[in-house]
């Protein structure tokens, strides 16, 4: 992991914003799981194909973007981050959502666009 990586990280975990955007990214570094006091993680245009379990260990994440990504689903895990008001998904190749997000209680947006769903 590069050395502005590991700085935007070590800020992310005081501040509760993270964003990896545009770093080429095939996977989510794990020091992002981590960090328990984030709130908003932004992973748009990079090259993710997967979103991993872990992401549901995020108990204060309110925003998710993986905009501009490769993904093809979304996990079952993403559920037990209970707190998600705001999940952005836009330019993947998701074909379907899991049934989970239904139960976010507090998610106020989804946007899926330019999926193959």
């Amino acid at each position: 992991m590069g050395g502005s990586q590991s700085k935007r990280l070590e800020v992310a975990s005081k501040t509760g914003v993270l964003a990896l955007k545009e770093e080429g990214l095939t996977l989510v570094p794990e020091k992002v799981f981590t960090i328990r006091t984030l709130r908003t993680l932004d992973l748009s245009g990079n090259k993710l194909i997967k979103l991993p379990p872990q992401v549901g260990v995020l108990a204060q994440l309110t925003v998710l973007v993986v905009d501009r990504n490769r993904l093809k689903a979304l996990p079952d895990e993403i559920s037990k981050a209970e707190k998600l008001e705001t999940i952005s998904a836009n330019n993947n190749q998701l074909t379907c959502l899991p049934n989970s997000i239904g139960s976010l209680s507090r998610l106020k947006k989804l946007t899926v666009s330019y999926n193959e769903m």
